[in-house]
């Protein structure tokens, strides 16, 4: 928005001054070049961060392999044996829910 403002205001002024220097026919025909030429538009940048960015910490999985995850670790109750049981979340090679060897 403010560099369409800008963009106008230049235009007016430009126009004004060659409106002054070579007659207004001519200034006008530039203002309207000067406002129909097409804006550059740049990509907007939505990338994710980077997992190398991240903060995360390394894990003991259940079946005993190690995996590096970036989420909490959460303790879930209310199984079989009603015991609760700790996993941890977002993990690189588990997935989003990792049952941990405690």
């Amino acid at each position: 928005m403010r560099s369409l403002l800008l963009r106008l205001t230049l235009t007016v002024v430009i126009a004004t001054v060659l409106c002054v220097a070579y007659g207004c026919s001519a200034a006008l025909a530039q203002a309207k070049e000067a406002v129909t030429a097409p804006v550059p538009r740049r990509d907007p940048v939505l990338a994710p961060i980077p997992r190398e960015h991240l903060h995360g910490h390394w894990v003991m999985s259940e079946n005993g392999h190690a995996d590096f995850c970036w989420g909490p670790s959460l303790w879930l109750g209310g199984f079989p044996n009603g015991e609760p049981k700790h996993y941890a979340t977002d993990c690189e090679r588990g997935g989003a829910l990792v049952p941990l060897h405690d």
